[in-house]
């Protein structure tokens, strides 16, 4: 059941890390292979609260592929407190689909509550495979008040408006940009084949006839 609390007025976004900016974060300069992270941050948070959840974590798998979930600092490190963080285990991510069962989620290990207006719930770590566009969803945020109302068996809580984030991966090339990366190799390779087939079939023709 949702908190009728309308003063809260927190939102967790996707961002690029060390940033606050929702912008559409853009990878260049030869990205295949290279990582980037993404920090799932909560901001404007009024009032404190015993638990997290974000159920719905999803990319697109054929441009990059989630290799590192890291706890924020958030809720641990804002009180003091040991906190139980569920999600980074590689079993629950599913780079098939790109999601991650389950989602992520946090809960101290004490009837305490967050001090902090905004943080650092989490870091992802994705690697890049392809060119193309890939939108780090997420939805369904919601945050448990204390641990009080998690024992209960309504469990009341508050749902999170969430921003997601938007990755577009291009090629250092604009006109080969949102390729796949077999696509443009054989665009760079074949004229390569077609030279070399030229040259050999002209050295051939200037040699004497035996």
């Amino acid at each position: 059941m949702d908190s009728p609390d309308p003063s809260s007025n927190a939102f967790i976004s996707a961002v690029q890390s060390g940033t606050t900016n929702t912008s559409r974060i853009t990878v260049t300069s030869n990205p295949i292979g290279k990582s980037i992270e993404v920090d799932l941050r909560i901001d404007n948070v009024s009032s404190g609260f015993w638990a997290w959840s974000l159920p719905t974590i999803s990319w697109n798998p054929e441009v990059m592929q989630l290799t590192n979930v890291q706890e924020g600092s958030f809720l641990a490190d804002d009180t003091g407190a040991s906190a139980l963080f569920i999600g980074n285990s590689p079993l629950l991510w599913n780079n098939m689909l790109g999601e991650i069962d389950g989602g992520l989620s946090e809960a101290l290990s004490v009837a305490s509550t967050s001090v902090d207006s905004s943080g650092v719930l989490a870091t992802l770590t994705f690697k890049i495979t392809n060119y193309g566009n890939s939108s780090v969803t997420i939805a369904g945020a919601f945050t448990v008040a204390n641990f009080s109302q998690a024992a209960s068996a309504l469990c009341p809580h508050t749902t999170v408006a969430c921003n997601s984030a938007s990755i577009v991966v291009l090629s250092n090339d604009s006109s080969l940009q949102g390729f796949p990366s077999w696509i443009i190799a054989t665009i760079v390779i074949v004229p390569l084949l077609l030279v070399l087939a030229f040259l050999w079939k002209k050295k051939m023709a200037k040699m004497p006839s035996k």
